[in-house]
């Protein structure tokens, strides 16, 4: 059966020499390894050309008639096209070759004239895919770039986000008719709101922080045993403001007896199991208690 299917193209070669020896023989051993060749006889043509094709890879012959191979490549670095196009030198051997100011403007390699058919093909490859691996890199970085100027503008919003949240939080737990605090399991209280303060009767935020429920009120030890087993309890009661222990708190408070309200709730860490310590919610509801038993309240 006859494979009539078409070889697959390689790559574009462009040839930039003015020596047709030279140019018949890359030709010839490129064209047999299926890569698509033009020709450009000087610097000048070779301008002219990139402006309507990009290649792959550059062979620049150096000594040419007009501007030279360094003249050349100087102008198609500067071009935006064909800056990041390899190029490799060509020189005879009769020739004066400054490899250092080859490699300077942005040569990859050079080869000296008369080229060998093998040493020039397997050049040519080698630069082509070093060549289409780093575009492929720069693609890569380009989108992993992309990827993390997305995420990052993601985090912005999701921050400014959850800021406006606690924002507003912040202004609900501050304004709640209901007194809230955050104790640990040691019973230490470290954030409330002033409506606890009001339900404590403290003149000083500093008179609550660090304010110890287990030890400063005289709650029962059952009770204690199950806050710190992580119940949630609800219980109303009845408290005699004599019996404080804590000399800091209730200062404002008038003697007596006052009606309230409580609820305790546990909070946990990410395993929902290790105890991080509780809210408690505290109301007073001594002037419903007096409405509900006919008494006016003082």
């Amino acid at each position: 059966m006859i494979d009539d299917t078409e070889p697959e193209n390689r790559g574009t070669i462009l040839v930039v020499d003015d020596t047709p020896a030279s140019v018949g023989m890359i030709q010839v051993a490129l064209e047999q390894e299926n890569y698509q060749v033009l020709i450009a006889i000087s610097g000048e043509k070779a301008l002219e050309r990139i402006e309507f094709i990009k290649p792959d890879l550059i062979l620049l012959d150096i000594m040419m008639p007009g501007i030279d191979g360094y003249e050349t490549c100087l102008q198609l670095k500067s071009n935006e096209k064909t800056k990041d196009v390899p190029i490799i030198f060509l020189s005879a051997l009769s020739e004066t070759f400054d490899k250092v100011r080859a490699f300077s403007i942005g040569g990859v390699d050079y080869l000296t004239k008369p080229v060998e058919p093998e040493e020039l093909l397997v050049r040519v490859k080698t630069h082509i895919r070093l060549n289409q691996l780093e575009r492929e890199l720069q693609k890569a970085n380009k989108e992993l770039e992309t990827r993390v100027e997305i995420r990052n503008n993601e985090i912005v919003q999701v921050n400014t986000a959850l800021l406006e949240k606690e924002e507003l939080l912040k202004g609900i737990f501050n304004l709640s008719p209901i007194g809230i605090g955050v104790f640990g399991t040691d019973g230490k209280i470290h954030e409330f709101n002033p409506a606890l303060e009001q339900f404590f009767g403290v003149t000083h935020t500093s008179d609550l922080s660090g304010y110890n429920l287990f030890s400063d009120i005289n709650i029962s030890p059952n009770l204690i045993s199950r806050i710190k087993k992580g119940d949630v309890l609800e219980y109303e009661g009845i408290y005699d403001f004599n019996r404080i222990k804590s000399k800091n708190i209730y200062k404002t408070k008038k003697s007596g007896s006052q009606y309230f309200l409580m609820m305790v709730t546990p909070f946990f860490g990410l395993d929902n199991e290790t105890i991080l310590g509780h809210i408690l919610y505290a109301q007073d509801i001594t002037d419903w208690k007096l409405k509900e038993r006919g008494v006016k309240p003082k």
